[in-house]
Order: C-alpha cells, then sequence, then structure tokens
C-alpha cells in the first residue's frame, strides 16, 4: 500500500491492517492520520449534535394512507365489460343473448391481453 492509498482509506475511515501496518512504518501517513484524528475531535467539539423536532420523527412513520388494490385494474376491467354489455343488451333487446355471448368472449380476451400487458409493464424485483 502506498500512501495515497492510506491516505485516502484513512479519510473513508476504513478499517485495514495493511493501512495499520503501513502508518506505522510511515512518518508522513502516521503524521496525516495524527490531524484526520485532531480535526475529527476538533469538528465534534465545535459543531453540536443535530436535535430533531417530533415533527420529523412522525413524517418518518410508514404512511398509513389508503392505497389501490392492485387488482383494481381487474375489477375495473370488469365492471366497464359489464356496463358495456347491458348497455348494449338495453339497446338491443332483441340482441341480449349474442350481446351476453360476444361480450363474455371480448372480456375474456381483454382480461388476458390485459394481464399480459401488465407482466411485461412491471418492474422487476
Amino acid at each position: 500500500m502506498n500512501c495515497d492509498e492510506a491516505q485516502l482509506a484513512l479519510l473513508d475511515l476504513e478499517v485495514n491492517s495493511n493501512v495499520d501496518a503501513h502508518v506505522s512504518t510511515c512518518d508522513a501517513c502516521r503524521q496525516f492520520a495524527q490531524i484526520q484524528r485532531e480535526l475529527d475531535a476538533r469538528l465534534t467539539a465545535a459543531i453540536p449534535p443535530l436535535e430533531l423536532s417530533p415533527k420529523f420523527a412522525v413524517q418518518l412513520r410508514p404512511h398509513s394512507r389508503w392505497t389501490w388494490s392492485e387488482s383494481l385494474p381487474d375489477i375495473a376491467h370488469l365492471i366497464g365489460c359489464a356496463a358495456a354489455m347491458g348497455t348494449l343488451a338495453f339497446v338491443f333487446p332483441q340482441y341480449a343473448k349474442e350481446v351476453a355471448t360476444a361480450g363474455s368472449a371480448l372480456t375474456a380476451g381483454t382480461w388476458f391481453l390485459q394481464a399480459i400487458l401488465r407482466d411485461r409493464l412491471e418492474p422487476d424485483g
């Protein structure tokens, strides 16, 4: 380990036996380490520890807000398809059986495509 590596490790506060070995044999790095310890002590004495307000702790708590269910797209899809089928059956009562058959098939097909699309668009993990 050279002096630059040792001094960088000391600045990063790494605990490393190679750094300790280098500092024990290198006067320049030993002096650098001593200066860093003194600087750290002076900064600790000069800067008081932060005191956080009680509001800050409240803001860190997980929000208990209501969130949308993951099944909401499925529910919205089924409600929309049912509303469309109901409207068509009301407007064209003579074709109610065909509307129900075709609507059910289209609902199943579009739900399947929606599930595939959602799976492809969701981030992994």
